[in-house]
């Protein structure tokens, strides 16, 4: 199956409780280029996920035991019940045997959009999944000191996008990307030829090293305004600066809420 970009509607908690959805003309950009292939282990550590509605197509990332955060846009014609979270790093064989993390509600940020530009703001979303996670996959703490993020800096970043974006992915892939630049409520990654995101990363986590273990600095949204492909400089969404959003979320879903540890 093709990963194409799609422009479509948005699909909200709301939309759960009978409401129509809201037309946005949002594409679905954001492979790790050229990245490399990350162990079972290494996932389950950073708590990195694929979300499947009968193919992978977007990542996400475990930040408490019943909470998902990912792009808003990957909710994008997708009612929450038909999506499950992919808990393993590799899919071989029968795709409908992957371990899967059923939804159960979804809050997207209410001003989640493209503005009159095209240009896509507060791209982000809290999923709650059916079951807490008690064993195996460990949520990741977040960021919560902007400031640790500066130009030149390295971020890891970890998708399922596959290798050409005709493909179905069929693992998870990580990369190194080098911050160009942050601004409010982003963070600007450098062209590069190796470890940026393309087609099927947009949700996925990018990730700070620091003395305290990796922390979640950033979701990947996609490439910077004014580019359609993968060969220019890309986005995410800063977590830090939608440290009110999460936590007002968790409590709206009765959900664990996640850790922001300062580095």
């Amino acid at each position: 199956m093709k990963i194409v970009a799609l422009f479509v509607c948005l699909v909200l908690a709301a939309c759960s409780n009978g409401e129509s959805p809201r037309e946005l003309n949002v594409a679905m950009d954001a492979a790790i280029k050229k990245g490399d292939g990350v162990s079972l282990q290494e996932s389950s550590s950073y708590g990195a996920l694929g979300i499947l509605n009968g193919n992978v197509y977007c990542s996400a990332v475990l930040i408490s035991p019943d909470l998902v955060l990912t792009a808003a846009h990957c909710f994008d014609s997708v009612w929450p019940e038909l999506v499950g979270f992919v808990f393993t790093n590799k899919i071989t064989g029968d795709i409908e045997k992957v371990p899967l993390e059923l939804v159960d509600k979804v809050i997207a940020h209410k001003d989640f959009g493209a503005d009159s530009s095209g240009y896509t703001k507060n791209d982000i979303a809290v999923v709650k999944i059916q079951r807490k996670m008690t064993t195996g996959f460990r949520p990741v703490a977040l960021l919560d000191n902007r400031f640790a993020l500066q130009p030149e800096g390295k971020l890891t970043l970890m998708g399922w996008g596959p290798e050409k974006n005709e493909d179905s992915p069929e693992s998870l892939r990580k990369g190194e990307a080098t911050i160009k630049a942050t601004r409010f409520q982003e963070i600007v990654f450098k062209k590069a030829r190796k470890g940026s995101p393309c087609f099927g990363d947009s949700g996925g986590p990018a990730y700070i090293s620091t003395a305290k273990g990796p922390l979640l600095a950033g979701i990947i949204r996609g490439p910077e305004v004014g580019y359609d492909d993968c060969n220019h400089e890309t986005v995410a969404t800063l977590v830090t600066d939608y440290k009110q959003f999460i936590l007002e979320s968790a409590v709206k879903l009765k959900a664990t809420p996640p850790k922001f540890i300062s580095p």
